[in-house]
């Protein structure tokens, strides 16, 4: 197994924009978690993980014979009481990931989508610098802390509590001046920045829908984040 501290997990969900050529992209220098079905979705890629996780059930012979062949650890568990993503996190927590990036963790059921994207605000803590990539978004978590942001000059976003935050914003189409943000109450939503670098002051715990160039990702600045400040 790769000794990375940055971690790429590769779920089961929604695969249309994960072509091998930004598998590969996102994979660099980062240990791959491959999460059960995810492993046939590689074998046809012919992109072997470092690492197969999850309970195994919906594995093929081919995908099989694809990680034996590879030597790629298989790491079974069949907890039903964690997801497999979740299985997923608490193995980058317990293997120290400094960064953690989450691809094809939506489409499908929806209460799996769903469920997915609350475990940003469940593990934040846990997995630092912790983010879902989705075909044209990045998703993450911020919690009492003051960013600037690199982003296209223009660029939509939102921002949501998690479920609740103050938010003051400078550099957006829509400035928000200690804007309550609470989940099902308040948000701010078609949002964009004005150029290339917007700042947020959060008080509370803020969920944001930042862009993401699925053409040109840098493997390491998951949040285009320029300067962190974080609250006492």
């Amino acid at each position: 197994m790769t000794a990375s501290e940055h971690f790429l997990i590769v779920a089961d969900g929604d695969r249309d924009f994960c072509t091998r050529e930004i598998l590969a992209s996102l994979a660099e220098k980062r240990c791959v978690v491959a999460l059960d079905g995810a492993v046939n979705f590689l074998y046809q890629l012919n992109f072997l993980p470092h690492v197969a996780l999850g309970d195994c059930d919906s594995l093929t012979a081919e995908s099989r014979e694809f990680l034996r062949a590879g030597r790629v650890p298989l790491l079974r568990s069949s907890c039903q009481n964690t997801t497999d993503l979740e299985k997923g996190l608490l193995h980058a927590a317990e293997n120290a990931a400094k960064s953690t990036v989450v691809i094809n963790a939506l489409g499908g059921r929806q209460d799996h989508a769903l469920g997915n994207v609350f475990f940003l605000r469940k593990y934040f803590r846990r997995v630092p610098e912790l983010s879902l990539l989705t075909k044209s978004n990045r998703l993450l978590c911020r919690e009492d802390c003051s960013e600037i942001f690199s982003v296209p000059s223009g660029s939509p976003c939102g921002f949501f509590g998690f479920p609740r935050a103050s938010v003051t914003s400078r550099g957006l189409l829509y400035e928000m001046n200690n804007y309550p943000l609470e989940i099902g109450a308040s948000e701010s939503v078609a949002n964009a920045s004005i150029g290339k670098t917007f700042n947020l002051q959060i008080r509370g715990t803020c969920l944001l829908a930042l862009p993401w160039d699925n053409t040109s990702f840098t493997p390491f600045d998951d949040c285009c984040r320029v300067q962190t400040e974080v609250f006492g």
